[in-house]
């Protein structure tokens, strides 16, 4: 490649980055409410708990299914959000005691205005 070439490739890929047309930087964020929900399934209270999950879903869980163990940590990954209409995934790393860290994606639906988590499923 002669050096008139380059230069013109490089000044290309300058532009390209700076105008934000690079994948990395056009991906979205999750809304505020949806990775509070996603936070929240690692709560000690389950009404918290239950407050975040889809209706479906929390009228079928038992209060002492909804408790997370002490220690429990969900790291919400933001920038992994994907939407449809009123569904959508996030990804989040969930980490129990004494367990090794595990990537998971939460499926979302929008009841009442906010996002409630459906179902998560490991991967």
């Amino acid at each position: 490649m002669n050096r008139s070439r380059a230069v013109a490739m490089a000044l290309l890929t300058s532009v390209i980055l700076s105008s934000g047309a690079c994948s990395e930087q056009q991906k979205t964020s999750a809304p505020d409410d949806a990775t509070k929900a996603l936070q929240n399934m690692v709560s000690r209270d389950p009404v918290t708990v239950r407050n975040s999950l889809s209706r479906r879903l929390a009228d079928k869980a038992s209060p002492s299914s909804l408790v997370a163990p002490a220690g429990a940590r969900l790291d919400v990954q933001a920038d992994s959000w994907k939407q449809k209409g009123d569904d959508a995934q996030l990804r989040a790393v969930v980490t129990m005691p004494q367990q090794d860290p595990v990537t998971t994606v939460f499926y979302l639906v929008r009841e009442e205005g906010q996002w409630r988590v459906l179902f998560g499923e490991a991967g």
